[in-house]
């Protein structure tokens, strides 16, 4: 049976694979500041050859 992907998918353009959203949250500590700030991340990921780019929201979101 195929995979189905969740959420937003696309063409890889480099092998041709299915490319799937990716986030990732980590969080910044700067010295003197007692709480760390949260910065989200996505970014393309192709599981087949690894190719990776940011995503523009304006493609997820359909808006121009």
């Amino acid at each position: 049976m195929a995979e189905v992907p969740e959420g937003p998918t696309r063409d890889c353009p480099l092998c041709g694979g299915t490319m799937r959203v990716k986030t990732t949250e980590t969080v910044l500590l700067v010295p003197g500041n007692p709480t760390g700030t949260p910065k989200t991340s996505r970014e393309w990921l192709c599981p087949d050859c690894d190719y990776f780019e940011d995503v523009d929201e304006s493609e997820l979101t359909g808006s121009r």
